[in-house]
């Protein structure tokens, strides 16, 4: 990439300051390597898409907006291309699709957040979050708002942003 500067006649810099000033041009003009982002499948976006509506039903302690939701991620988790680390959450995404009780909801989504996770890492969109309050309360949500799946709307806002 070239950097086109106009600069003032050379006589009133004295060699020092000249070629300090092409330093700084050309260290200017210079981009820093960008860390590399992931890019996932569409099949693992997909999945991705109906955790974040679990994640969402969950931190409003909406059970049956969970259920119904966790069917979606189900059906997601089995469709055909998903990478290996999202194929082995299928029976704990069943477990939820089929849970009737907010707390075994929330223990199946603690099992995929944290096989989901490292799916994330270094994708662009999608952010880390951890509790305090919550042993092993990691997720992934869309938004740098928290908005906590395991403590619900009790706690809402309780968590911060990792990665």
């Amino acid at each position: 990439m070239f950097c086109f500067v106009r600069l003032p006649s050379l006589h009133w810099f004295g060699p020092v300051a000249v070629a300090l000033m092409a330093t700084i041009l050309v260290s200017g003009c210079s981009r820093a390597p960008r860390k590399a982002t992931t890019t996932l499948s569409s099949e693992d976006r997909a999945v991705l898409t109906q955790y974040e509506a679990v994640r969402a039903a969950l931190a409003h302690d909406d059970l049956r907006r969970a259920r119904l939701a966790g069917e979606k991620l189900l059906k997601a988790v089995e469709a055909t291309g998903v990478s290996p680390a999202v194929a082995k959450t299928k029976l704990t995404a069943k477990a939820l699709a089929e849970s009737f009780r907010i707390d075994v909801s929330r223990s199946a989504f603690k099992e995929i957040s944290t096989a989901l996770i490292p799916l994330c890492e270094g994708t662009e969109g999608f952010y880390v979050v951890s509790s305090t309050l919550v042993s092993d309360g990691n997720w992934i949500q869309t938004t740098t708002v928290i908005d906590n799946p395991y403590l619900g709307r009790a706690m809402a806002t309780h968590g911060e942003i990792k990665r």
